[in-house]
């Protein structure tokens, strides 16, 4: 363990080296009064790593031993005990010299522990200005109480400086620590010590995170951990049994990782240690008592709970930005979540960037931890703010009892026209008031205005709407696109329908633009029909066996009432010029014998018809039994309009027989 930059613990080993080599002469116990005692020591020269020992001789020498503080981390001097002392809110008084070669100014802090548990027993800081003259400073302070120190146990004083003020930043001022002369015999003194009869046989030592304490402030609810040392300075090796006890207990709970321990002779072992807080502020001193074969010795920590340790903090969910018209209010919703670790009350305010009128809910709200509210705020948009105009509504959430922490949220309301629905309403409110209609029916005459005007607007729709769909005629053709080779015949048969309410006379045209060489012709050019009656027309197209396959020709027909001309219909009919194709299809299946058994030969005969144009070359019969082919014949030449007769015969299996005939024609 280091003090300032200097290693404790090789000073622990060189110290007791010189405790065996030097005497008892090194500390001098005064008595006073009954048991108690005070110990001066002068300060001795330091050794190249700025340690030293000291002793209640006091120096004799003219020169001076000098060190300058800006130069070293820190200095210390030691001094073995020889007595078992008790240290019990001594009074230390350290004098130090001090010397400038111009003025120097620095904060000087002096330390007393035990170096050999590197328990700090007391400190002080204080300002010291020196000048070329020469000055003599004196750090006054009070130790901790009940600290038992053993015979093998030492005191160390260490020493540092920090720079500060103006003087401080000049680098060339030295200052320097004057000691071990007559003229300036730099010294510490301890009063009030007791000398003890019967010294504890160890020492307790009691650390956080490494570091040596005497006193802590835990969450209320929370968990401390800590870690116990035991050194045996005892004349044997030892076991110890530990215990522990609270002053104030309710709420305080701990225990041990280990209650016992074994100590060897001069030598450490260690446990760590888990208090539990009650969920209040207040404080309590903890005792851990080791008791083992040679003795018993203790140790004190104060400990004390304190909210300021618990986190604070808070979430704002905030709503949506708001859009509104002038005059309107908005009202918006904010959610305030604690999520910090303690009960906690939140201070609300709310700003507006314009400074439009505000309303808050309630400007404070107290929740526990994953608790929250929702809170309310409305706005006033005003009436003579602009279309387009935009405010910014800040929520401030002020928290933290102890640091005034603060949140904020922000929303953006926009000032929008008035919708189409509002004019419209606005415009009958006045047209309303002009023709007299409101002084008749008051407020609800703008909507009785707007009910005639709907009703108005209906009837005038569907007038249009029926004048617009009342038809003279309907042509209908279920079969409007027709393929044939070059030479053939395309006949259509059309439906001549009137859905009129008198009887009518109607025209039939027809027309062709693409194929003026195909003959076309119609069974009736006129016809006369009483209302709902309709007529069967048969059409007729021509085509000539010199035009090239994919040729076409669009038929329009139109049928046109004498009476209304205008009211004609038409329709589009499609003839195209295709090669000669066969198209077969099966018909007559048959099976002999009906009924069989398994290894029966059973023939099924069919017959596969031409209904196409054009002879089919390359035709196949396949015949297939649950999926297996079993028969086939090939290459038949069926002509158009023709058909051929096949027998296949197969063998029975046993069980269920599916068959399938796949009639198929070789591409060309």
């Amino acid at each position: 363990m280091s003090y300032y930059g200097i290693n404790f613990k090789k000073l622990v080993i060189f110290s007791i080296a010189i405790f065996f080599i030097l005497t008892s002469a090194l500390c001098l116990v005064h008595k006073t009064k009954g048991e108690k005692t005070t110990l001066q020591l002068y300060f001795k020269e330091l050794k190249s790593d700025n340690t030293g020992l000291m002793d209640s001789e006091k120096p004799t020498n003219t020169q001076d031993s000098v060190v300058n503080l800006d130069e070293v981390d820190g200095v210390m001097w030691l001094c073995e005990n020889d007595k078992p002392l008790k240290i019990d809110h001594s009074k230390v008084t350290v004098t130090l010299y001090f010397k400038s070669n111009i003025i120097a100014t620095r904060i000087v802090t002096v330390s007393l522990y035990d170096y050999t548990t590197s328990y700090q027993l007391g400190s002080k800081s204080q300002k010291v200005i020196s000048t070329l003259l020469g000055s003599s400073t004196t750090f006054t302070f009070t130790t901790i109480g009940g600290y038992e120190l053993s015979k093998k146990n030492g005191l160390a004083l260490v020493i540092t400086s920090n720079k500060t003020g103006l003087l401080g930043k000049i680098g060339f001022l030295k200052f320097n620590l004057l000691f071990n002369s007559n003229k300036h015999p730099s010294n510490i003194k301890i009063s009030g010590l007791e000398e003890l009869k019967s010294p504890p046989p160890y020492t307790i030592t009691i650390l956080k995170d490494g570091n040596v304490i005497h006193n802590d402030t835990l969450k209320p609810g929370g968990i401390g951990e800590y870690r116990v040392e035991i050194l045996n300075v005892g004349e044997k090796s030892d076991n110890v049994t530990l215990s522990y006890k609270f002053s104030s207990p309710t709420g305080w709970s701990m225990f041990f990782s280990s209650e016992r321990l074994h100590l060897p002779l001069n030598d450490y072992n260690s446990t760590n240690i888990t208090i539990n807080t009650p969920a209040i502020e207040t404080n309590t001193i903890l005792t851990i008592t080791a008791k083992g074969s040679l003795g018993s010795a203790y140790t004190n920590i104060s400990l004390s709970t304190s909210k300021k340790l618990y986190t604070y903090d808070v979430e704002i969910i905030k709503p949506k930005n708001g859009r509104g018209r002038n005059g309107e209010n908005i009202t918006y919703v904010f959610t305030i979540k604690n999520i910090g670790e303690d009960e906690d009350t939140y201070n609300i305010s709310v700003t507006s960037q314009h400074n439009w009128d505000l309303w808050l809910e309630k400007n404070k709200t107290k929740l526990k931890p994953d608790e929250e509210d929702k809170i309310k705020v409305k706005v006033s948009l005003p009436r003579d703010a602009k279309i387009g105009m935009s405010d910014i509504l800040t929520l401030k959430v002020s928290y933290d009892p102890f640091r005034n922490l603060s949140e904020i949220s922000e929303v953006k309301t926009e000032v929008i026209g008035p919708s189409i629905g509002e004019i419209l309403f606005n415009s009958l409110k006045s047209i309303s008031g002009s023709i007299g209609l409101t002084a008749v029916m008051g407020d609800t005459a703008p909507y009785v205005l707007l009910l005639i005007l709907v009703v108005v607007i209906l009837l005038i729709v569907f007038i249009i709407i029926y004048t617009i769909k009342k038809r003279y005629v309907e042509v209908i053709c279920v079969d409007r696109i027709k393929e044939v080779k070059p030479g053939d015949k395309a006949e259509y048969n059309l439906t001549i329908l009137n859905p009129y309410k008198v009887r009518l006379l109607y025209n039939l045209n027809v027309t062709s633009l693409q194929k003026p060489n195909w003959k076309i012709s119609i069974n009736e050019s006129e016809v006369v029909l009483n209302p709902g009656e309709s007529k069967e027309i048969r059409l007729t197209v021509e085509t000539n066996e010199n035009d090239n396959i994919g040729d076409w020709s669009e038929i329009k027909v139109k049928a046109v009432p004498q009476q209304k001309p205008s009211k004609a219909a038409e329709i589009s009919l499609l003839t195209t010029l295709r090669e000669p194709k066969p198209s077969l299809i099966i018909k007559d299946v048959k099976h002999h014998p009906k009924v069989f058994k398994g290894g029966d030969i059973v023939t099924t005969s069919f017959i596969v018809e031409n209904n196409g144009d054009a002879p089919a070359e390359g035709v196949s019969a396949t015949l297939y039994l649950n999926g297996e082919e079993k028969n086939k014949v090939e290459n038949l030449l069926i002509p158009d309009e023709g058909f051929a007769r096949i027998k296949l015969p197969w063998i029975a299996v046993k069980g269920k027989n599916t068959l399938h005939i796949a009639v198929r024609q070789k591409n060309k």
